[in-house]
């Protein structure tokens, strides 16, 4: 089952990427995502079916966990308080800690999929209707993953 949940949450990725990028078929959008603080970007084709308002959220990262945690519960919550028609809040690789860092440490805040960490987000998530994209450090069989959930 567990199998079958990380091909289901894999083609669900490749799914939402696609999507995302299938409706710019021609055009494409870059912003710096350490310049963009606050910038509101628009992009208007008149082909398109459907918009996504997304936030992307880059944060400093310490070695502790729950400070972590707590700094991406406050961005949550900021955002839809700010920007309440968010629909995708997308946060970055190894938010819950510093991934170059000693295999001990990276297994130490490692979590399983599910676990603590993506039954917050779940909470948040379902609390403000929305979607929420963020990486962490995954323990499985004892192997450590760089992984990202949606």
């Amino acid at each position: 089952m567990k199998t079958f949940s990380k091909k289901l949450l894999k083609t669900l990725t490749y799914i939402w990427i696609f999507a995302l990028f299938s409706a710019c078929e021609k055009d494409y959008l870059t912003i710096n995502a350490f310049e963009a603080e606050g910038t509101i970007v628009g992009y208007s084709v008149s082909d398109t079916s459907a918009t996504l308002k997304v936030a992307v959220v880059s944060i400093e990262c310490s070695k502790n966990k729950a400070d972590n945690i707590e700094k991406v519960i406050d961005y949550i919550e900021y955002i839809m308080i700010s920007n309440p028609e968010t629909e995708l809040i997308s946060f970055g690789e190894s938010i819950t800690g510093l991934y170059a860092e000693e295999p001990a440490y990276i297994k130490q805040i490692s979590e399983t999929i599910p676990g603590p960490f993506t039954d917050s987000l779940a909470y948040y998530a379902q609390k403000h209707f929305n979607f929420l994209s963020a990486g962490l450090a995954e323990i499985a069989e004892d192997k450590v993953y760089n992984s990202m959930v949606l």
